[in-house]
């Protein structure tokens, strides 16, 4: 399991209910932990407006398969969805061993999300 609060909240929050705990690898997600890792996107990265689960995927497989332009449209915002889809993608490279594509972590057009 994968404490996606880890690398943000001080030891002693990692055990506060606002803690999320998650299979290691998106792929075995369902639909109870998309909500979960939506819900804590929008409050620790600041999304606006929050991502609702019901323009999700279901499925962690069918999370993982959506493309850019899918989280933009879901998250009904376009820096939402890169940062979305970067924190997905932080969260699959242990698992992949693939580290985020270089056009999720660089600036486009000379302007960041």
């Amino acid at each position: 399991m994968s404490d996606i609060n880890r690398e943000t909240t001080a030891p002693e929050d990692r055990n506060s209910a606002a803690a999320v705990v998650l299979p290691n690898d998106p792929l075995d997600w369902t639909n109870d932990h998309i909500a979960a890792w939506l819900k804590w996107c929008g409050k620790h990265l600041e999304l606006w407006p929050i991502p609702k689960s019901d323009d999700f995927p279901t499925t962690g497989y069918n999370l993982c398969s959506l493309d850019r332009a899918e989280f933009d449209r879901r998250s009904r915002n376009r820096r939402s969805g890169r940062l979305l889809l970067l924190h997905l993608s932080l969260l699959r490279q242990p698992v992949t061993g693939t580290p985020p594509s270089p056009s999720l972590t660089t600036p486009e057009d000379g302007k960041w999300l």
